[in-house]
């Protein structure tokens, strides 16, 4: 019974995550019919390609604005 309880809030949480990811991008009437496996992977999918996206838009911004001298050779 504990472990039921447990899987349940778990499943609660990870709603909630889901709700603040994929909610503000895709309207409700799209995924939340998904089952919650689905959703999940679709949250993570989400916030993984913006980590890589905006990681590699400040590398990108320190390579190529602020050490641009050691980085880049003129000419």
């Amino acid at each position: 019974m504990k472990e039921l309880e447990h899987l349940q809030l778990f499943v609660n949480e990870t709603s909630v995550y889901n709700q603040l990811v994929i909610g503000n991008l895709l309207p409700e009437k799209l995924w939340t019919p998904a089952p919650h496996l689905l959703q999940g992977w679709l949250r993570n999918f989400i916030a993984a390609t913006f980590l890589y996206l905006f990681t590699g838009l400040i590398w990108c911004f320190y390579i190529y604005h602020f050490k641009r001298n050691l980085f880049v050779r003129k000419g």
